[in-house]
Formats: C-alpha cells, structure tokens, sequence
C-alpha cells in the first residue's frame, strides 16, 4: 500500500515546479516567434525596393541625392527609378558620365542588360529605366566615373570590372536584412549609390510600391520619353500648380472675410484703433495674397502650354554591367 505525501511543505514545491516548467515552455516559445518574425521580416525586406524617399550619398565627393519615387506603366512594361538632385549638385549631367551595374537572378547569364539612364535637361532628376522587368528585386549601383574629390584630387576608377564586380558584389552579401528599412548598399571606395527596386514588392506600403502611371511607356520596343515627361513631370507640375492655386483662394477668402468684419468694427466706432490697424495689416496681405495668385496663374498657363523637347533627354547610357556572384 502506497503512501501519498500530501504535506503543505511538497505541495508547494510541486507547484513551484510546474510554474518553473510553464515558465520555461512560454519563455523558449516567444524566442522561437521572436526568430520565426525576425527571418519573416527579413524575407519581406530582401524582396522589396529601398523605400522613396531614402538619401543616397556618393561617398568619394560626398554628392547626395535622394531615391525620390518608383514607376511603372499600365501594361508593367519598363521600370523606373527617379532620384532628385539639389540644386547645388555638381554630379555630372550627362548620363554616359556614370557605370550603372546591376544584379538579379534572371541577369545572371548575361554580361549587360539594356537600360537607360541619364538626367532630364543638364540640371534636373536622374532616371533608370529598366525595360520588360521580371518580379524579382534588382540591386543597381550608379558610379559617378568624373569624380573629383573634396580636396581637389581627380577620383580614378580602377578600370577593371572584376574589381568593381566584387566591390558590388560584396555590398549585396554584406547587406543584413535585419530590419533596416533603407535597404541601400555601402559601396566602399567607390563612388556610387547602391539601391534596390522591383516591380513587385513584398511590402505592402506606399513608399515601396510603384506608381502606375495611366499610360503604355513602352511602343514597339521605344521608351515614350515624351509621355514619360508628360506624366512624371508636366501633369503633377501642373496639378500641383492648381492645388496651390486652390489653397491660395481659400486663405485668400478667409483674409477677405476678416478684413470685412474689421470694416465693419471700425464703421461701428471710428476710435478704434485695434480694428484700423487689423483693417491696414490685413489689406496688405490681401495684395500679397493677390499678387501670389496672379505669379501661380501665369506659371500653371506657361506650363500647360509648355511643349515637350527632345533636348531634356540627351547623353543617355544604354547599357548596365551585369554583376555576377
């Protein structure tokens, strides 16, 4: 006959084990999400573009610019980077100017690829345009190869594509996928901005996706350089022109409903000084108001008759290296 120990004393020791072991069971659970969410997030990382948005330094003459926005077209025919430049910028304007490299898994047997790459007129954007893309992620590197330095010493690149290969190719492998949202490649001793973009992202968030532009950019093989400029340029110039112009009327509106209720204050009692002043500050406003309109009406007339010109699209680079592993 067995004896069963029931005392208070092994009662609570049993319990405390049983806690101890529930303890442990959650604790080595919430590590294996925290790992299983880490690995997802980085799946969805390596398998979307760097986010708009993202500053890009050159590093050789420190030149910066800035990932600005990613298109596609109706059809998913072409691939399009654009990445502002300030004003004050002195990366070169001609295309031909920089090396674009590129890797992707369906690249990979080929030595180039087809693309085009340069700078609208010889102060504004750079674009990439990748034709007939694959929904895969594509790494590009763009080298600035005029490079001067800050203190005045001409940048040399080494000349030898296997060295730049393995300078780009190291960026891709070096690259941890561990929630760094940027998603943008150190590029070393080389002058150039590393970046990654694809059609189809993994993340489903706005500064990852592309903007589908309502046109085909693509006819018989030929980049629509027009449409492009129309699209990305023209159309959101002028609608952005109107929206400021709207904006401009409604606080115009408010100014003039304010200056009429001074009028009215400073007719009930001419002694008041507070409303003749109000009356004063706010009729200048309205004439700087006014004037402010009648300068964006003129812009949003010139630009809506603005035509486009062959000559915003010059010195273009055709051809990108393949980077192997």
């Amino acid at each position: 006959m067995g004896v069963s120990d029931k005392s208070p004393r092994t009662y609570n020791v049993a319990r405390y084990s049983i806690i101890f072991q529930i303890c442990s069971i959650t604790f080595i659970i919430m590590i294996l999400l925290m790992i299983g969410g880490r690995l997802y997030y980085g799946h969805i990382e390596k398998n979307s573009s760097t986010p708009k948005g993202t500053d890009l330094t050159f590093p050789v003459t420190n030149s910066k610019t800035q990932l600005k926005d990613i298109y596609t077209d109706k059809n998913k025919d072409v691939l399009i980077a654009k990445l502002s430049v300030p004003d004050s910028s002195e990366l070169p304007f001609k295309g031909t100017d920089y090396k674009i490299s590129m890797q992707s898994n369906s690249l990979l047997k080929y030595k180039n690829a087809d693309i085009l790459f340069g700078r609208v007129s010889t102060d504004g954007d750079m674009y990439l345009v990748i034709p007939k893309p694959k929904k895969e992620v594509y790494s590009v590197f763009i080298e600035n190869t005029q490079a001067v330095t800050s203190g005045g010493t001409s940048y040399v690149d080494s000349g030898d594509q296997s060295d730049n290969e393995k300078s780009y190719s190291k960026a891709i492998s070096d690259y941890k996928f561990e929630g760094n949202q940027t998603a943008k490649y150190d590029t070393g001793q080389l002058d150039a901005v590393g970046f990654r973009i694809t059609i189809d992202p993994a993340f489903n968030k706005k500064a990852y996706k592309p903007e589908v532009l309502d046109t085909d950019l693509l006819e018989n093989n030929k980049f629509k350089f027009d449409r492009f400029y129309n699209y990305v340029y023209k159309k959101k110039i002028i609608n952005d022109l109107k929206q400021k112009h709207e904006n401009m009327n409604v606080n115009y509106n408010d100014k003039l409903k304010e200056k009429k209720n001074a009028d009215e204050q400073a007719k009930e009692n001419p002694d008041d000084t507070a409303a003749k002043s109000k009356q004063s500050s706010l009729e200048n406003e309205l004439d700087d108001l006014k004037n402010k309109k009648n300068n964006l009406a003129e812009k949003l007339t010139k630009e809506q008759s603005a035509e486009y010109d062959n000559d915003l699209f010059e010195n273009i680079n055709k051809k990108a290296e393949i980077i192997k592993d």
